[in-house]
């Protein structure tokens, strides 16, 4: 009777790992370490220097409200579609909130990308997404789109 062959062992095959508390809490622990760094990196890349606004009165309200709903609505349609039908009313309260203190913030010259980071983070968050890293890269352009209607309101008022 010939020998058996020794069973082949998978080296490189993934291990499977099994949910429980302490996975859960160190997955989650992972994550926000990755959301913090993630933070950090964005804030040192953006300028916070306050851009004060003179003459405010020479842009209608209605038309900065526009302008800015336009950032914020950009590229997210698709996003929204995909979003569970009970996040969707909380997403969209979200959003109509972040657009009002963004308003408020570039109306009083207190608009920083700092400040507006933490409003879009704040609005965000609802996003189920498993990405960090995705949530990071959404705000930045916002941000970075948001700061450029603060110059140009600036340019306008100069």
């Amino acid at each position: 009777m010939p020998a058996a062959e020794p069973a082949e062992i998978a080296v490189n095959a993934p291990v499977e790992t099994i949910a429980t508390p302490e996975t859960r809490e160190a997955e989650s622990e992972r994550r926000a370490a990755l959301d913090a760094q993630a933070a950090a990196d964005l804030r040192s890349s953006l300028t916070a220097t306050a851009v004060p606004v003179a003459g405010m009165a020479k842009i209608e309200k209605p038309e900065l409200e526009r302008k800015i709903d336009k950032i914020l609505e950009a590229d997210l349609k698709d996003l929204y579609k995909e979003l569970p039908d009970n996040v969707k009313p909380e997403f969209k309260h979200r959003a109509e909130h972040a657009s009002s203190v963004i308003k408020d913030l570039i109306e009083s010259a207190k608009a920083t990308a700092i400040k507006i980071v933490d409003v879009l983070r704040e609005w965000l968050r609802i996003i189920p997404v498993s990405s960090a890293i995705f949530v990071e890269q959404i705000i930045k352009i916002k941000t970075d789109q948001l700061m450029a209607l603060v110059s140009a309101i600036k340019t306008v008022a100069s």
